[in-house]
């Protein structure tokens, strides 16, 4: 980024922390750079074939908590990522391959110890760097290379679709409708928590399904090219053969984000109020969109028969796979129970997430007229 550029990015995220320079600081683990270098990639990949693209700044913010933020300074549109993002993302999947719980037919799970995770709080206390104490690149101490591999793709999946979440708010016309409707000056995912009434809680949420939905468009042509290569074992290493194995990948990794997104807090009678839903409704909702894509969608043609009539368990599959996952590195089973008590809270209030559908398709007409035209 250049000096002006800079300036505009600290104007919005100044005060969260503002703009973290991998280059500069030697310090800097390689990992961070490489995932910055891939997530300003995905926004110039998508951006390119515009018409008219938007101007967009991403980058790093200085600050060590899992978040992500959007918005706009004059006709220039920035996606901040927090550094703790990173740290948090890459721990994770480094100590759930560390359980042979995950993929345990990946590389030598025989003399896996499984790690333990205290307190299921963690990501949202402290400096997070205290966390990975000395060894900040695998803080499992991984030592199996395919599954140190495999860590680092779970990793790049969920970058991956949270970036693709954070630009399809930008060329959805997300952040210009709300610019308008809420007369804010800016737009930041990480800014409100609580609306003060149910028309703007359940439009935030309807925003944030609807990034959702497009993120797993977007991520469609990623497994459609890399499905053209899957059996000449690249990308990835050969450890991703068919798509079969994609897609369960990438579910690993989504829903992990997403009970990654929050303890749940969540009061029923608060619900209509809150600016993102329940991590429970976005699983559901990830499920459905992406059983619509296999199904009816761009993923159709490039899965097999086998795949599409199987689909459902297949990721059903995956979701279990993480759910004994987080119970294994749990020592008194407190991140387990959060995972029960989402899917608990789906199912008491699912109404509620048919009502954030309902205003999706109120609000349709008068968001289109935002959107940034894209050959997506």
């Amino acid at each position: 980024m250049n000096k002006l550029d800079i300036e505009l990015f600290n104007k919005i995220f100044g005060d969260k922390g503002g703009y973290f320079n991998v280059e500069s600081d030697k310090t800097t683990p390689e990992i961070f750079t490489h995932l910055l270098t891939k997530c300003q990639g995905i926004v110039t990949d998508v951006t390119i074939k515009m018409e008219n693209p938007p101007e967009i700044l991403l980058n790093y913010v200085d600050n060590d908590s899992l978040n992500a933020g959007v918005a706009k300074v004059k006709d220039t549109y920035i996606i901040g990522i927090n550094l703790g993002t990173v740290i948090v993302v890459f721990s994770i999947f480094n100590l759930m391959m560390g359980c042979k719980t995950a993929f345990p037919y990946l590389g030598e799970t025989e003399n896996l110890k499984c790690p333990k995770l205290e307190n299921p709080h963690w990501l949202q206390e402290g400096n997070l760097y205290q966390f990975l104490n000395k060894n900040t690149e695998h803080p499992s101490e991984l030592t199996d290379p395919t599954r140190l591999q495999m860590a680092l793709i779970l990793t790049e999946f969920a970058m991956e679709f949270l970036t693709l979440h954070e630009l399809s708010h930008i060329i959805y016309g997300h952040v210009d409708y709300r610019l308008r409707l809420y007369n804010e000056s800016e737009m930041d995912d990480g800014k409100v928590s609580l609306f003060q009434d149910a028309v703007e809680g359940l439009t935030a949420q309807a925003l944030e399904l609807d990034a959702d939905t497009r993120a797993i468009w977007l991520s469609s042509h990623y497994m459609i090219e890399a499905s053209k290569t899957l059996n000449e074992n690249t990308p990835f290493n050969g450890l991703l053969q068919n798509m079969q194995q994609y897609i369960g990948t990438y579910v690993f990794a989504i829903v992990t984000l997403s009970r990654l997104q929050g303890i749940i807090k969540f009061d029923k009678n608060t619900l209509d109020r809150q600016s993102h839903p329940t991590p429970g409704m976005r699983v559901l909702h990830f499920i459905e969109i992406l059983l619509d894509r296999i199904h009816n969608g761009l993923l159709n043609k490039f899965c097999s028969d086998e795949l599409k009539n199987d689909a459902l368990n297949i990721i059903n599959y995956y979701i279990q796979q993480v759910e004994h996952t987080f119970k294994e590195i749990s020592i008194n089973e407190q991140i387990a129970k959060e995972g029960n008590k989402m899917y608990a809270f789906l199912a008491d209030n699912i109404d509620h997430y048919n009502k954030i559908l309902k205003k999706y398709e109120e609000i349709y007409v008068e968001l289109s007229t935002y959107k940034f035209k894209n050959k997506y």
